[in-house]
């Protein structure tokens, strides 16, 4: 803008604008080499008749052109971790820091997870020896796994433990089972020994799992090796796998056996139908598909003999109605059994004929030597069946021996309270016979501070007497003088 001053043409120049040398034009300032911007992390711009300050690096533009504030950035997620597990499901991580930028002066923290989790190695584990020796598997028709929840399975052990309990107390061939023995102890029923519990009612990691349209659950049913219904019978065999130091299980062989029981596989059914019915009030039509074993490291199952299906269909007022279904493959197995048994029969039969008629040289029964061998072997069998007899006198001795024993033992603690409360009454003697002593001694002190008393009040009367009679003396001198 130009204008004559004084008669003197005059221009000047906005801001941001110089006067060119021909005094007439204004030329462009450019303000940034003067870093007019802040120091660090910056970038100025000039532009016509100004300039621009910005922040590089994430740096935010401040009051004052000042970039001192940077917000925190993620960085790129890094590689999966190794699994967890290298089979029945394991879990693997990868993760990411807050360092894209990292976070400077006031700017915020970063948005988002810093760690992802995945699932890695599904594939199925194979048993261990502990699962293949003593594991079988429980399948279930109409059970979805999501409802097979820990209540559920709480309530499944108990029921377990009760059946197997109830079932090894029932008679002598039960108990030959579940203790693996050729005892002669018949249990009683109206009083239950326990041979196993809750807690060792074990389930399988990883179940329980679908296959097949099954639900199935892994078990192993332990007990201690010298629990009370085992130890009862006094000729218990060790098995040889023990779980822990002092357990042992059922072999799956035998579980199998007794898991097919119906009054135990029926009260499994029905406790998971009450107890889903109760815990999520769905009603489950849940059915028992036949039991198999554990029995290979592919995880592979081979069914047992076909068991009777147990089958708990929903009805319209929340009860319970529980059938039975028999199985064409259990009967046919069990006439298998008894065919074979008939023919061994027939060979035995056969066998002693022969021998008895001297067919058979060099058996039993053949000449007089084999006579006399016979003779010899019916003695044998005499000594066996007395024998056997001894052995039930000595089981008697052994009960007897135990039960005197058991009442010694009570004698014992009786007696042993007897003491405890002799010596808790001969204690109360004692402080009493304290108490009374305190008692004595104060009384003693009592009497003392009295006596003393006395004797303080008698000098007291004493001393006053002594001066009263030295007052009558002296007044009956006066007198005296005065008369004379």
């Amino acid at each position: 803008m130009c204008a004559k001053v004084n008669g003197t043409d005059t221009c000047q120049c906005p801001p941001g604008y110089e006067l060119g040398s021909n005094g007439t034009s204004c030329n462009d300032i450019n303000e940034c080499l003067k870093s007019p911007c802040y120091v660090n992390n910056s970038r100025c711009e000039n532009t016509r008749g100004g300039y621009n300050c910005s922040c590089t690096n994430g740096y935010i533009l401040g009051a004052n052109n000042v970039c001192k504030d940077r917000n925190g950035g993620l960085s790129l997620w890094g590689a999966w971790g190794s699994c967890s597990k290298s089979c029945g499901g394991g879990v693997q991580t990868r993760t990411r820091a807050c360092d894209n930028p990292t976070r400077k002066g006031f700017g915020a923290d970063c948005v988002g997870a810093l760690s992802m989790n995945q699932a890695c190695n599904q594939q199925l584990c194979p048993p261990n020896e502990v699962e293949k020796n003593y594991g079988i598997l429980l399948q279930f028709n109409g059970l979805p796994v999501a409802y097979f929840t820990t209540r559920v399975q709480g309530e499944f052990r108990t029921t377990v433990a009760n059946g197997i309990n109830n079932y090894c107390n029932t008679n002598n061939g039960n108990l030959r089972k579940c203790c693996n023995s050729n005892s002669t102890y018949v249990p009683n029923t109206s009083s239950l020994k326990q041979f196993t519990n809750f807690g060792q009612i074990a389930i399988g990691t990883g179940f329980p799992r679908e296959r097949n349209g099954l639900t199935q659950v892994m078990l192993v049913v332990k007990s201690d090796k010298a629990n009370a219904l085992c130890s009862a019978s006094k000729k218990r065999k060790r098995r040889g796998i023990s779980l822990g130091g002092s357990e042992t299980a059922i072999p799956q062989s035998i579980l199998a056996d007794i898991m097919k029981d119906p009054s135990i596989s029926q009260a499994v059914v029905s406790n998971i139908v009450n107890t889903v019915k109760s815990e999520s009030n769905v009603t489950l039509t849940v059915a028992a598909a036949p039991i198999a074993l554990v029995t290979n490291d592919t995880n592979e199952e081979i069914p047992t003999t076909e068991v009777s299906t147990v089958t708990v269909p929903a009805t319209t007022d929340g009860n319970i109605v529980v059938t039975k279904e028999d199985s064409k493959g259990w009967v046919a197995a069990i006439a298998a059994i008894f065919s074979v048994i008939g023919v061994i029969v027939i060979l035995l039969l056969l066998f002693i004929l022969l021998s008895r008629k001297n067919m058979i040289p060099g058996l039993p029964g053949s000449g007089k030597k084999g006579k006399e061998e016979d003779e010899e072997i019916k003695m044998e069998e005499s000594g066996k069946a007395s024998g056997s007899d001894e052995s039930k006198e000595e089981e008697k001795k052994e009960e007897e021996e135990q039960s005197e024993e058991e009442e010694k033992k009570e004698e014992e603690e009786k007696s042993e309270d007897k003491d405890e409360k002799e010596e808790k009454e001969e204690d109360k003697e004692e402080h009493k016979e304290e108490e009374k002593e305190e008692e004595d001694k104060k009384e003693e002190k009592d009497d003392k501070e009295d006596d003393e008393s006395e004797e303080v009040s008698e000098k007291k009367e004493e001393s006053s007497d002594v001066v009263a009679t030295d007052e009558t003396e002296g007044e009956k001198d006066e007198e005296k003088e005065a008369e004379d």
